[in-house]
């Protein structure tokens, strides 16, 4: 994002907004992620988490009624500007260069593991390799396509407060999920409880 220009975060957070309304009747869940969630300054993207609603659909391969994303759930996305990359009907991921000189990420998932992509989607980067990675990793889980396993077995995350659980940590605000920000937040609530207070 670097090479980009970069948007201020109050206009960032307004189109972000209405892109979230736009998907929202077609969404069980959706929320904006990323750079904004985190209140940057400047963001290089917008980065949105949603699960899809679907319908049931006949199938003409296998009979019967299959679930499949809505029609206009993909419609809506690929409204927004000129299409990237992934597939708005079947992908986890789509990337669209919006109309307004900024990309979108949308990231799609499941109910199980919403709490796993919202919190590895809100980022930061040094959180996720430093903080989400290394205490799962500590902890024996592993992390397999967008899914927490241990030992095999899939782990349901359905909150972000799942994923702090299975670290061991407080719920930590998304704006202090930087290195300097994020160890003077774990100072604050040492010294809190420390003092009682």
């Amino acid at each position: 994002m670097s090479d980009k220009a970069k948007m201020p975060l109050t206009e960032a957070r307004y189109l972000a907004e209405a892109i979230k309304n736009k998907l929202a009747p077609y969404c069980q869940m959706i929320a904006i992620a990323g750079s904004i969630r985190r209140e940057k300054s400047f963001v290089g993207d917008i980065e949105i988490v949603a699960i899809p609603k679907t319908e049931l659909v006949q199938s003409e391969l296998f009979g019967g009624n299959v679930p499949k994303r809505s029609k206009a759930f993909s419609d809506t996305v690929l409204s927004f500007g000129w299409h990237d990359k992934g597939d708005p009907a079947m992908g986890k991921m789509v990337k669209m260069n919006l109309h307004e000189g900024i990309s979108l990420d949308l990231f799609i998932c499941q109910p199980e593991n919403w709490g796993y992509i919202f919190m590895l989607r809100t980022g930061s980067d040094w959180f996720n390799k430093e903080v989400l990675i290394k205490r799962l990793h500590d902890r024996y889980y592993d992390l397999e396509d967008g899914w927490v396993k241990l030992k095999g077995n899939t782990v349901h995350t359905p909150l972000e407060n799942d994923m702090f659980q299975l670290m061991r940590l407080p719920n930590i605000p998304p704006h202090y999920r930087e290195e300097e920000a994020y160890y003077k937040y774990l100072e604050r609530i040492k010294y809190s409880a420390s003092s009682g207070s």
